[in-house]
């Protein structure tokens, strides 16, 4: 699931809520990568159940790629284990103008997610919007 929470000063706050379920008896992830299509992210922050997560981050030329080691595990075949990744950056949001343009990044491989929420949130004095797509 992500948020992101649109600023009147073009900056967004992206937050990423990731629930991984173990499929195994036999293994369980003690890490994740994820990559970060944005070219400029500040504030970073991550967190599971068990407390702050430091996550090695790499400069790559497609944004950002993230290391994290858990600080939990999930062991057993079923069990679920859900972080959080929290950042900013300036560029989902541009103001042209009297227009607000939102452009929200897709992801590069659905058919590893069992669900994607996207939610995103404006001031009310954005307005309605004119135009979604998809």
């Amino acid at each position: 699931k992500v948020t992101y929470t649109v600023l009147e000063n073009e900056l967004t706050r992206a937050a990423l809520t990731v629930t991984l379920t173990n499929t195994t008896t036999q293994y369980y992830a003690s890490s994740y990568q994820m990559q970060l299509g944005f070219s400029e992210i500040t504030n970073l922050t991550a967190a599971d159940p068990d407390g702050e997560l430091k996550p090695k981050i790499t400069k790559t030329n497609d944004g950002y790629l993230l290391d994290i080691t858990f600080n939990k595990k999930a062991v057993g075949q079923g069990d679920k284990l859900t972080f959080t990744i929290t950042f900013d950056t300036k560029e989902v949001a541009r103001k042209h103008g009297q227009i607000w343009e939102i452009n929200v990044p897709g992801i590069s491989n659905p058919e590893e997610f069992q669900s994607f929420v996207v939610s995103v949130k404006v001031p009310e004095s954005f307005g309605k919007p004119t135009y979604i797509k998809p």
